[in-house]
């Protein structure tokens, strides 16, 4: 904020005299708590002649309110954070603005309400949104057409837009996809699941737009793969992976030499090393929330944690050394939360092995991300957050 700080070195009185107004009384309200000796006289943020550290100026703002601190103030205006209060989150606090398109009774909705600070849904159907509302979980819900609501939303609002078994009643998704993207924040995710025409190729149809989608006789769309990526990459979105949302009774099983236990906080650290490993990033908070609810579990291979996962299902994420990980993690789970857990499908040995044990395909998907990607290092089931 060059302009500011110019403005406070040259001296304009009005702005000069209310920085060093917030200077004194950010003492007067330090040294209410207690006095310091070895920091008297000193604020923060270059306060009162410099503007130096803005993230303390802007602290200053949202502790002591607006009015009080201009540069704070100002900064605070130029960001998405409210002047008028200060609230710290616990760690792995809900922090998504999530659009659910076709939300219909809240069934997705209740999957992924947790990880939402904001959650609003859209659906044509009033009784579906009524169902809906009475889970108590969304922060706003729209009875309107998914693309006529969407085209009146602000550009950046949301982290997240998904839809689960919507786009099956839709063949063209180019002005869908066009408008998730433009209300999108940048590094949001689009997360949708369509029946696969390339899996269904051969079958009844009723109508085709060439090799693009098909109404089949049952009344519901398929999708190529070939499409949906020509579509996503037309928009500004680019295909990562593909991948399949598993669902069905929990297997109950073990595997030799790899016992599953419930994670503990001292294991925090060791499982965001190996999320480090394998996708160059962590997912601290997650990882600390799904701890303290006693929801995570680990694995362990000769005294050393070598998978974990926050659940298994459709807002949780597991990575691991092998697949034999992967498996035991799966095997131990009690219930797979939401509509299932999802699987990529270039890691077919896990595939055929989810298959072979009596679980189901209920979706293909596609993950897709705006901006920066790491491609993952090493096996894992991803998240529908991200």
């Amino acid at each position: 904020m060059p302009e500011v700080r110019d403005r406070v070195l040259a001296g304009q009185v009005t702005l000069a005299e209310a920085y060093h107004r917030a200077h004194e009384s950010y003492l007067a309200d330090r040294e209410s708590i207690e006095l310091v000796p070895e920091i008297s006289g000193f604020s923060a943020g270059g306060m009162p002649n410099r503007v130096k550290c803005l993230h303390a100026l802007a602290g200053h703002s949202l502790a002591a309110g607006p009015g009080v601190n201009p540069i704070g103030d100002a900064a605070l205006e130029r960001s998405t954070w409210s002047p008028t209060r200060c609230e710290c989150s616990e760690p792995g606090a809900a922090k998504w603005s999530v659009l659910d398109l076709g939300c219909g009774t809240g069934l997705s909705g209740a999957a992924i309400a947790q990880y939402a600070k904001h959650l609003v849904g859209v659906d044509l159907s009033a009784k579906m949104l009524d169902k809906a509302r009475e889970r108590k979980l969304y922060h706003r819900l729209e009875q309107r057409d998914l693309l006529t609501m969407m085209q009146g939303e602000p550009e950046s609002t949301f982290d997240l837009v998904f839809s689960a078994d919507v786009f099956v009643y839709l063949g063209a998704l180019d002005d869908l996809m066009r408008e998730a993207y433009r209300v999108l924040r940048p590094g949001g995710h689009l997360a949708f699941s369509v029946e696969s025409l390339d899996a269904l190729a051969g079958g009844a149809a009723i109508s085709s737009d060439s090799h693009d989608y098909r109404l089949n006789v049952t009344g519901r769309y398929a999708h190529s793969m070939a499409y949906l990526s020509r579509m996503a990459a037309h928009n500004g979105f680019e295909v990562r992976e593909p991948l399949v949302c598993m669902q069905g009774s929990p297997l109950e099983i073990t595997i030799p030499g790899l016992p599953v236990r419930q994670a503990h906080a001292d294991d925090a650290e060791r499982c965001n090393v190996l999320h480090f490993r394998v996708h160059g990033h962590t997912r601290q908070p997650e990882v600390a929330d799904a701890i303290r609810q006693g929801l995570a579990t680990v694995v362990e291979r000769d005294g050393r944690i070598t998978g974990y996962a926050t659940l298994i299902g459709f807002p949780g994420h597991a990575v691991g050394e092998t697949n034999g990980d992967l498996q035991a993690l799966i095997g131990a789970a009690q219930i797979f939360i939401g509509p299932g857990f999802l699987v990529p499908t270039r890691n077919g040995d896990l595939f055929r092995w989810c298959l072979a044990h009596g679980l189901r395909v209920t979706q293909p998907l596609t993950l897709m991300s705006l901006g920066l990607y790491n491609e993952p290092n090493g096996v894992f089931l991803p998240s529908v957050l991200f």
